[in-house]
């Protein structure tokens, strides 16, 4: 099985200008990592690609967008929710918003996310992120892959790739290996994305299908609102309903303990 998704990622290179759009490769991917509250979390992300195109996300947000695409999947996705609050069970709802698509024709990243209310959209070059190879080796599914560090928006990530694999993507943003990036582990511990699975697949790499609900945005402002919603959910609640951080907030609630040590994957918005 291995053998056989290397050879026909191989043949991608001769195929792309007939389906550049379409995925020969689905890898699954797992994030462990630290909330702003010290505790551990994880989420779970899927990546399609074929070498020259790629599209990470939450699986649960792609069938969502789907779904939702059409005024008869809104009603049936409400109803769906409107069910699951009825029985007491959990809503169908992502763990994520991200959605972040490569091209390497176009030399680009498009990155999809939510902050707050707000939908926001950002491209930038793929030339931001460079590496500095290793000589250190490690098996990753079954994949001899090698090391390889980058400083890329204020973290110092160490990665793994399988030149076996030759697409040059990754989790979230990584990219610009040669060969797929299949773990990746922050300096500081906090923050890991590991593959869990890898298959072959015949799918449309779609894009999202309420693209129009985004806004374009400066990375670096998105980042600095996210944090300070973190940093002031109560004035930002304040602000968005018009009540005072006194009406929203119990007397004898306490304030989350937020680690002020923590922070996003990228920290250069600062």
């Amino acid at each position: 099985m291995r053998v056989l998704i290397a050879i026909i990622v191989t043949c991608i290179v001769t195929i792309t200008a007939v389906a550049q759009d379409k995925a020969d490769i689905r890898v699954s991917y797992l994030q462990k990592y630290k909330n702003h509250t010290g505790y551990d979390l994880e989420k779970k992300y899927i990546l399609y690609t074929n070498g020259a195109v790629s599209k990470f996300c939450d699986p649960m947000a792609e069938y969502v967008d789907s779904l939702c695409s059409t005024p008869k999947g809104k009603e049936e996705y409400n109803m769906m929710l409107t069910k699951a609050i009825k029985s007491g069970s959990a809503p169908l709802s992502p763990s994520s918003t991200l959605c972040v698509f490569q091209s390497l024709a176009d030399n680009k990243v498009k990155v999809f996310d939510k902050s707050g209310n707000d939908y926001y959209t950002y491209t930038e070059p793929m030339g931001e992120m460079e590496w500095a190879i290793g000589d250190s080796t490690k098996t990753v599914l079954g994949y001899e892959c090698i090391m390889a560090r980058s400083n890329y928006h204020g973290r110092e990530w160490t990665a793994w790739f399988a030149p076996e694999i030759p697409a040059s993507f990754g989790p979230w943003k990584f990219h610009g290996m040669p060969g797929l990036i299949l773990e990746a582990v922050d300096a500081d511990d906090m923050y890991m994305f590991e593959a869990t699975g890898l298959e072959r697949c015949s799918k449309e790499i779609s894009p999202l299908c309420s693209i129009s609900n985004y806004s374009r945005a400066d990375r670096k402002e998105m980042l600095k609102a996210a944090r300070y919603i973190l940093d002031n959910p109560y004035a930002y609640l304040a602000a968005i309903t018009g009540q005072s951080v006194k009406e929203l907030k119990d007397d004898d609630e306490e304030e989350d303990n937020i680690n002020k040590n923590w922070d996003f994957l990228e920290t250069d918005y600062r």
